[in-house]
Formats: C-alpha cells, sequence, structure tokens
C-alpha cells in the first residue's frame, strides 16, 4: 500500500517538476513552443558542459593525471548537485503549502518523505549521469579498463546523489530553522546561504600554480598529491577512485554502504519529525509594537526600485542564484592578487594572456544570471498587483534594471580595484578593466528582462522554478557568454597591442544592442502578460 502511495506522489511530483501533464494536455501553443525552446536550451547547455568536461579529462590524461579523473567526477558533481540543492532541498521537503494539502490526503508521512526525496534523488541521478558519463568515456577510451570497470563505475553513479542529497537537506533545513523565528528571516536566511556558497565556490584543491618543464615523475607526483587531497576532502570520491581504477570491491562496498546508511536514517529521521519539523520551520512570529510614524513620499522609479529591492531579499533562493556571479567575480580578481598575473600566465602558457583577456573574463563571470533574467517571473499569482498600478511601463521596466545595477556595484567596484591591482595595467587596460564589465551588466540587464519578458513563468509552486529552471534564465546565460566569447577569441589570437581597440568596439555594439533590446522591452506591455 505504501510503495503504490510512493510511487503515484512520486509521479506527480515528476510531472510537475518537468511539467509534463501541462505540455501533455494544453492547447495553448505558446506553452508547447516555450517547453520545445526549453527543452532546446537545456539541451544546448548539457552539450557545452559536456564537451568542457571532454576537454578536461582529455587535458588530466595529456598530463599523465588519468588515473584521477573518476576522482575528478565524482567529487565536482556531489559539490555541483550539493550547490544547487541546498538551498532548495529544503523548500521541496519541507514546503508548507503541499504539507498542508498533503496532510489531509490519506497517505502516511513516510509515503510523503520518501516521495519528495526520491523525486530529489531522480533529478539529480540524472544531472550525474550527463556529467559523469563524457568524462569515463574519454578514460575508458585511453585507458581500456576491464569490464568489472563499467560495472562499478555505474553502481558508483547510482548512490552519488544520496550524500550531497542529505547534506542539503541538512543544510536547508539548518538555515530555514535558524531564519524562520527572526524577525528578517530571509534576509537572514540569504545571508547564511550567501555564506555557504562563498565557502564552497572558494574552497579549492592544492594544485601547483606552474607545470611547464614538469617531467613525468613529477606529474606521477601531482597526481599523488590530489589523490590524496581530494580523498582527505570527500573520502567517497576516493572509493569512488579505487573501486574504478583498481576494480577494488572493497571500496565499492564502502562506498555504497556508507551512501545508502547515511541516506536511510536521513529518511527515516525526517519521517519520524516530518510533522514536527514542517510546522516548526514554517511558524511565524509577530510582535505587537507597531507604532505610526511619519509618512514620507517618493518619485515612481524611487519606490518601484524599493519594492523591487524589497522582493530581492525576501527571496533567499533569489539572492544565492544571481550572487554567485558576483562572488566569482571578487574571488577571481582576488586569485590574481594572490597568485600573481605570472604564475596564472605560465599554468595557461601563455605569458599575456590576462592582460588581454582579463577584462572580458571579468565582465562574463560577474554577469552571468542578472537579476532580471527572473524578475517578471518572480511576479508570480500576484503580478495583477504590478498590473493595477498607475505606473508606466517604463519606469517598472527601469526600476528593475537599477536593481540589478544596485547589487552588482559594490562586487563591481571591489573586483576592479583588485583586478587593477592584480595585474598592474597600462593606462589602456586600466580603462578596459574598468569599462568592460560594466558594459556587460547594462547589457545583460537589459536583455534579461527582455527575455523574461518574453518567456515568463508564472505558475511556479517554488521560486527555484522561476530562478533556476526558466528558459529565460538558460538564454539570458547563454547570451552573455557568447557576446563574450568572441572579442575574447579575437583578442586572445591577436597580438596585445589590438585589444584596446578591439575591446572598444565591442563595447560600443554591447551598448548598441542594449539599446535595441531596450527599445524591443518598451513595445512589450505588463497588462497583457
Amino acid at each position: 500500500m505504501m510503495i503504490r502511495q510512493i510511487c503515484r506522489l512520486s509521479k506527480v511530483m515528476l510531472c510537475n517538476t518537468f511539467s509534463i501533464n501541462e505540455i501533455l494536455h494544453t492547447k495553448d501553443t505558446k506553452k508547447k513552443n516555450r517547453f520545445i525552446m526549453m527543452i532546446a536550451v537545456w539541451t544546448l547547455l548539457a552539450v557545452m558542459i559536456m564537451s568542457y568536461i571532454v576537454v578536461l579529462s582529455q587535458t588530466l590524461i595529456n598530463m599523465k593525471m588519468g588515473n584521477t579523473i573518476p576522482m575528478c567526477l565524482y567529487m565536482s558533481v556531489s559539490m555541483l548537485i550539493l550547490f544547487f540543492s541546498f538551498f532548495k532541498a529544503g523548500n521541496i521537503i519541507f514546503q508548507k503549502t503541499s504539507y498542508e494539502m498533503m496532510v489531509s490526503l490519506p497517505v502516511s508521512n513516510a509515503a510523503i518523505v520518501i516521495s519528495r526525496f526520491l523525486t530529489m534523488y531522480i533529478t539529480n541521478l540524472l544531472i550525474s549521469f550527463i556529467l559523469i558519463f563524457p568524462g569515463m568515456v574519454v578514460y575508458s577510451i585511453s585507458t581500456v579498463p576491464s569490464f568489472l570497470f563499467y560495472i562499478y563505475a555505474l553502481f558508483g553513479i547510482i548512490v552519488l546523489p544520496l550524500i550531497p542529497v542529505t547534506a542539503a537537506t541538512a543544510i536547508g533545513a539548518v538555515i530555514t530553522g535558524i531564519s524562520s523565528r527572526m524577525r528578517h528571516k530571509s534576509l537572514v536566511s540569504s545571508v547564511l546561504s550567501v555564506m555557504l556558497v562563498s565557502v564552497i565556490l572558494f574552497f579549492n584543491i592544492k594544485i601547483p600554480t606552474q607545470t611547464n618543464g614538469m617531467t613525468q615523475e613529477s606529474f606521477q607526483d601531482l597526481a599523488e598529491a590530489s589523490t590524496k587531497d581530494i580523498g582527505h576532502m570527500y573520502p567517497l570520491s576516493l572509493w569512488y577512485n579505487n573501486a574504478c581504477v583498481n576494480t577494488s570491491l572493497k571500496d565499492l562496498l564502502l562506498l555504497l554502504t556508507s551512501s545508502c546508511v547515511i541516506f536511510i536514517l536521513m529518511v527515516v529521521v525526517v519521517q519520524k519529525y516530518f510533522s514536527t519539523i514542517c510546522n516548526a520551520l514554517n511558524a511565524t512570529s509577530a510582535q505587537n509594537n507597531y507604532k505610526m510614524q511619519s509618512l514620507s513620499t517618493s518619485s515612481q522609479l524611487k519606490s518601484m526600485w524599493s519594492r523591487e529591492i524589497k522582493r530581492y531579499f525576501s527571496s533567499s533562493v533569489y539572492v544565492v542564484n544571481t550572487m554567485v556571479g558576483y562572488l566569482l567575480m571578487v574571488g577571481l580578481s582576488v586569485a590574481v592578487c594572490v597568485m600573481g598575473k605570472d604564475a596564472i600566465n605560465d599554468q595557461f602558457g601563455m605569458p599575456d594572456m590576462l592582460d588581454k583577456a582579463f577584462p572580458i573574463v571579468l565582465a562574463m563571470v560577474g554577469n552571468i544570471l542578472p537579476t532580471t533574467s527572473s524578475s517578471i517571473s518572480l511576479e508570480g499569482k500576484e503580478r495583477w498587483v504590478i498590473q493595477t498600478l498607475p505606473v508606466k511601463n517604463d519606469i517598472i521596466y527601469k526600476s528593475k534594471i537599477l536593481v540589478n545595477l544596485t547589487i552588482s556595484a559594490p562586487f563591481y567596484v571591489v573586483a576592479v580595484i583588485a583586478g587593477i591591482i592584480g595585474i598592474r595595467p597600462t593606462f589602456t587596460g586600466a580603462i578596459c578593466i574598468i569599462i568592460v564589465p560594466a558594459v556587460l551588466s547594462l547589457f545583460s540587464s537589459v536583455t534579461g528582462l527582455f527575455i523574461n519578458l518574453k518567456l515568463p513563468v508564472f505558475n511556479w509552486e517554488n521560486e527555484t522554478q522561476a530562478v533556476k529552471q526558466s528558459a529565460s534564465g538558460m538564454l539570458t546565460m547563454i547570451a552573455n557568454v557568447v557576446v563574450c566569447l568572441i572579442p575574447a577569441f579575437i583578442v586572445i589570437m591577436l597580438a596585445s597591442s589590438f585589444a584596446f581597440p578591439v575591446m572598444m568596439a565591442a563595447c560600443i555594439a554591447l551598448l548598441f544592442l542594449t539599446y535595441l533590446f531596450w527599445k524591443a522591452t518598451l513595445k512589450i506591455q505588463m497588462y497583457r502578460l
């Protein structure tokens, strides 16, 4: 009986996650076209990531470090799942709206909990196969392993999502629990989430700053050191590596047993205290200390900007997803200051690589996902509020763009200052570091808003669907990467003297495209959404 409940609940959640029922039964051609476009975007993104993994795996093989491929892939995918799951796991497992509906149904708490964990497991398992498969293919072609390699590798991938999902659920519950009874709980949750993201992003492995001229023995020592370091950080990846490379049954059993036991213990604990945890996490507190103070007025643009800022910080998912690029931008500049540009140039084998490409790389990393790419979708079922305001569309659009520029400004300033200190560029190089990220920030703000107006998602049940699982976010990300890669490729191929004119020409072209997108945005009427 409970197995049937689990299967049905899991089926419903998976259908809702991928909008399968809506696409199969809707008669709205626009929704079907959006679904097809979203599939195309996700396919393109998957191909890009798989291509990167193939290149990375081949690089490790060329460096005589091919035996570390299974370990590196296993740890990277695990960290990726943890990174993308920790701020949504708590919402999915302990979601308030669905909890209130589920407890009224003739289903057990165990069935509800297991179905939710199973849904997260299946989606992350799909991601695991997509990411690990190309790297393991490259490894198997280069080493021609035994048949047991494929069996052990398959079993390892099957249990890969268990630990990250378990950790993400615990972290999400802790963050929600800490912030749930605080006055500014959304802001506290956002700060805690950003802190955790910062730790994950900047927690790196010790690698040498220079690999040129290393002998085969040096590469073997590097592989052994990397294996030891990764094994200390994440023992499961070491067990997986030993199981695949050395066909060690002992390590495979350790991996399978530890992953399953920890995951099952988490499921048992959650289902036992499910109602208590949900009630505690979703509890709210209020104080009867409201005092009427003086009221103030402001312009329409400032009022709308203030409204958007408050909406931004009210969602930890929104903050964390859009803050990643800004954190990476600052981290990149700080890394250049700490490591030195010469060490990084030597690592890439190009003595002037950073001098030429740093402004474009900084711009691309910092503006990969602007807030505007999901600002329209997040209006959700309350979009009628903004539609009924006596405010013109251009004021609404400008306020959303200003929010993205406001959030990115402090990170931009720190990154530019640190970048100039680390690169020590010429006068024209410093101008590029200052101007290029600023121009791309404006371009990505307007482009993200335009795409989100064209591809809004209003029927979301969880903010995660609107922020990171929408076609508008993916298209905006791809657009920002493409407009950066083209000038970056040209700059790297040409001599250093051509870097400044190429970047200035790219900035002029981007400003012109920004103007065109802004004019097209103004033609879209909010009340038609």
